[in-house]
């Protein structure tokens, strides 16, 4: 069945929609959760220049993570560093955590305390120019944030999503099949099932009676930052 009545026209890519064409990356900043040799402590990341990093301080922690006074971005990882330069653990950002390990081996996982980073339209005080491919930040659709790993959990059969921006519906799930229609963004789907693939995450939907498959994470060829395409529910 073919999804027709569709406003826009067929688009050569995945998706069309608006965005600043500065780099963005994910900011940092702020009070983190940490989870590591199963204790919880504290890490406040700063953004104030400190010997060629960021500023940092822990609360309450043991172990590789007690030394931490500074921190730096690597590519697409954050490095945590104590007096000498000395690397504590380096960890990958992912939505509003960052997880890793530290020098010795021992698992980290830190969880930003309150709000989701946004995301910058400019790196600041110096950071990186994003040619980690925006992997540190899902963008929230045309939101100026990055998505919380809540929201970039797979939907289940069965529930409601509601699409973020223009999206291409597919005969497959695969960015190689046809273009059957698209969709505009605030569009209410019923997901049929949801498949894994070596292209990301993929959903079959239902709207009036008509099945595609969408796509929930895009990375724009224009090097852009990875865009989330659609919410686990509708308003």
């Amino acid at each position: 069945m073919r999804l027709q009545h569709l406003a826009v026209g067929i688009l050569a890519g995945v998706l069309v929609i608006a965005a600043p064409a500065a780099a963005q990356n994910i900011d940092v900043r702020g009070k983190w959760s940490v989870q590591a040799d199963g204790r919880t402590c504290t890490i406040d990341l700063t953004g104030d220049s400190m010997f060629g990093a960021f500023r940092a301080s822990s609360f309450g922690c043991s172990g590789d993570l007690f030394s931490v006074n500074r921190y730096n971005i690597r590519g697409s990882q954050i490095v945590l560093l104590g007096i000498g330069d000395k690397e504590l653990a380096v960890l990958n950002a992912r939505g509003d955590e960052l997880t890793g390990r530290t020098t010795s081996g021992s698992s980290v996982y830190m969880r930003r305390a309150g709000a989701a980073p946004v995301v910058a339209s400019q790196p600041f005080g110096g950071w990186g120019s994003g040619a980690n491919g925006g992997r540190n930040c899902i963008t929230y659709g045309s939101q100026n944030r990055c998505a919380t790993s809540f929201e970039m959990q797979t939907p289940a059969a069965g529930s409601y999503v509601q699409t973020l921006t223009n999206l291409n519906v597919r005969r497959g799930a695969s960015l190689s099949q046809p273009v059957i229609g698209t969709l505009g963004p605030n569009a209410c789907l019923r997901v049929n099932e949801c498949r894994n693939t070596s292209e990301g995450v993929w959903c079959e939907v239902e709207r009036n009676g008509e099945l595609g498959y969408i796509v929930k994470f895009f990375k724009p060829p224009n090097g852009q930052s990875e865009l989330m395409t659609f919410a686990n529910s509708c308003r």
